[in-house]
């Protein structure tokens, strides 16, 4: 019975891990295309630099990823996903203070993301392998919801708690991540035979730099970043430029990755 009440909190854990995991996986960037303008009022940036605020992170995400298995091979998984945890946590807190002090928290925000970015597929596969579909789906839902709310929030927030205390506020997401991680490593002392699987997948023998696939879906998701990024970062100073409000446009930005809900549910479930 013991048993049986301690694998349920460790399942019921582990998926609030990957909720909160998904949760922080876009809502750091989102949340600055609304508030670029005050952002740049601020530190008297020039116009052309506002779109490396979100060009930095995807940055990070290139050079990043290649060695997120290296260090997983080194450390573990879990202490590589607690150091990206608290770098997010770092990072969001950080980049308000100064022009540098941006720059520095941009770099470790998007770093930090890039590995979580890796390791979240990691995490359901080596919990969950049998409903892998599933489970993917619940921390893309997270990421898409948290992510439309920081961008369709950041503005109206900011125009009460001011741009600086809504970016800081977002490092909140990462602390709490971790307590639950930690608390779920506690828990799970003997890992449980229902809960942590692993799957009998055999290694790659042909290295993944030498498989056509592997090149054409990085150009594929490439592609699709270049999109999604370039629309986030200019679609609220568009928006703003043909005489919205500022709040308005940051709902819109909101509400266009709303739309993207019933896939975010659908694909991986279909893909599983």
């Amino acid at each position: 019975m013991q048993t049986t009440k301690q694998t349920k909190l460790q399942m019921i854990l582990i998926i609030l891990l990957l909720i909160l995991i998904g949760a922080n996986l876009r809502t750091a960037l989102t949340a600055v295309p609304p508030i670029l303008n005050q952002i740049s009022d601020t530190f008297h940036l020039p116009a052309w630099f506002l779109g490396s605020l979100t060009t930095i992170p995807l940055l990070c995400f290139a050079i990043i990823s290649p060695f997120v298995n290296r260090l997983v091979h080194r450390f573990g998984m879990m202490p590589v996903i607690t150091a990206a945890l608290i770098g997010l946590g770092i990072g969001s807190f950080v980049r308000i203070y100064s022009f540098p002090a941006l720059l520095i928290g941009t770099l470790l925000a998007g770093s930090s993301i890039a590995i979580l970015n890796v390791l979240s597929p990691a995490v359901v596969g080596k919990y969950f392998p049998s409903k892998i579909g599933v489970m993917t789906s619940v921390y893309t839902l997270s990421m898409t919801v948290f992510s439309a709310l920081a961008a369709g929030l950041s503005s109206p927030i900011s125009g009460v708690l001011g741009w600086q205390s809504t970016l800081q506020w977002l490092a909140v997401f990462p602390v709490i991540t971790l307590a639950v991680m930690l608390f779920n490593q506690s828990v799970q002392k003997k890992p449980s035979a229902n809960t942590i699987q692993h799957s009998g997948a055999t290694r790659q023998t042909k290295p993944v730099w030498k498989q056509p696939l592997a090149w054409a879906l990085t150009v594929f998701m490439g592609l699709q970043s270049l999109l999604f990024y370039t629309i986030l970062t200019w679609v609220p100073s568009i928006f703003v430029s043909h005489g919205m409000s500022q709040n308005t446009a940051s709902l819109l930005l909101g509400l266009l990755q709303l739309s993207s809900l019933p896939m975010a549910y659908l694909i991986p479930n279909l893909a599983g």
